[in-house]
């Protein structure tokens, strides 16, 4: 997406909150620019965090797009951040905690074939993108279609079986594979949960990201509950808007034993202290998808109207 592209996404989620709020754009526009110098925030945390009709007092304790070196500074060994951020170094370093098969680009192009044809449906994945970006579903149809969609692929790529989950999640939307989102903190040997939110996708995408247009649930992390579900225009949703299952106060499946296993999974790297980890519940139990190094807390505030910064600092 090219620069004028986003400043016409922006100006017109900017025009939505000048037409709501009976206020001129340019003052928005305006705002902005000060709520950036002064707080490091991109236009999408402005808009998400309601920092147009709030006061400093609120706006200083959210972390912003100026924090995210901060952050992993804080908490984070540096040696970690390839593990995380290259999709093959992951899937190889928590291979107890990834069950699904998966082969990378590095491998001929004959065993790569032969592992889409052994899976007929496979995810293909960039290495070292995130966001959901470049991930797409190929679908074995012959040998030498096959070949020629390897031959056409740039960079780096992980091929991955395609996962589905369990029937009770299933039920929201069949097409992507949703995920929970858990954000942990390790001290002293110990994992704090700090909160709790679920990706479910919202359409035929392959993807569940909520800049892919998904919708994200707070979840109670004491319950396993969904309190609260939107999406990236500030959407509410009691039902999923396509199955029309509800979403608020549905109750995740094997919720205690999900937590036990994001523990499991966040010692397994204490020097990673803050991470958030991407599970899938699936027919079988529980599958990583992936960790972020910085896990955006850009959704997780924007859920809970509450800035994460005097927190974490109280945590260095």
């Amino acid at each position: 997406m090219n620069i004028k592209s986003v400043l016409t996404t922006h100006h017109h989620r900017l025009r939505v909150i000048s037409n709501e709020y009976k206020t001129p754009i340019f003052l928005l526009w305006l705002d902005y620019a000060l709520c950036f110098i002064m707080y490091g925030v991109s236009c999408t945390e402005y808009i998400c965090h309601q920092f147009h009709s709030h006061k400093h007092c609120y706006k200083k304790q959210f972390i912003t797009a100026r924090h995210k070196k901060h952050l992993e500074r804080w908490f984070n060994d540096p040696k970690n951040k390839p593990v995380l951020d290259n999709k093959k170094i992951f899937n190889s370093t928590f291979d107890k905690f990834v069950t699904r098969k998966w082969i990378s680009s590095s491998e001929s192009i004959e065993s790569i074939c032969e592992f889409i044809d052994k899976q007929k449906i496979v995810i293909v994945k960039p290495l070292d993108l995130s966001g959901g970006k470049g991930i797409e579903k190929y679908e074995y149809s012959s040998l030498e279609k096959s070949k020629n969609f390897i031959k056409s692929l740039q960079g780096e790529y992980l091929f991955e079986e395609a996962i589905s989950n369990n029937d009770e999640i299933a039920k929201f939307n069949s097409c992507t594979l949703s995920t929970i989102r858990l954000y942990t903190l390790v001290s002293n040997g110990k994992v704090e949960i700090i909160q709790t939110i679920m990706r479910l996708g919202n359409g035929n995408s392959v993807v569940d990201n909520f800049h892919s247009n998904g919708i994200v649930c707070l979840v109670d992390v004491n319950k396993g509950i969904i309190t609260k579900a939107t999406d990236r225009e500030m959407n509410e949703f009691i039902s999923h808007p396509i199955s029309n299952h509800n979403l608020v106060g549905f109750e995740i499946p094997k919720w205690f034993e999900l937590l036990n296993f994001t523990e499991n999974l966040a010692l397994s790297l204490p020097s990673n202290r803050w991470t958030a980890w991407d599970i899938a519940i699936t027919k079988t139990g529980f599958e990583v998808i992936e960790g972020n190094n910085y896990g955006d807390p850009t959704i997780l505030q924007m859920l809970t109207k509450k800035g994460l910064l005097p927190y974490l600092k109280s945590k260095i």
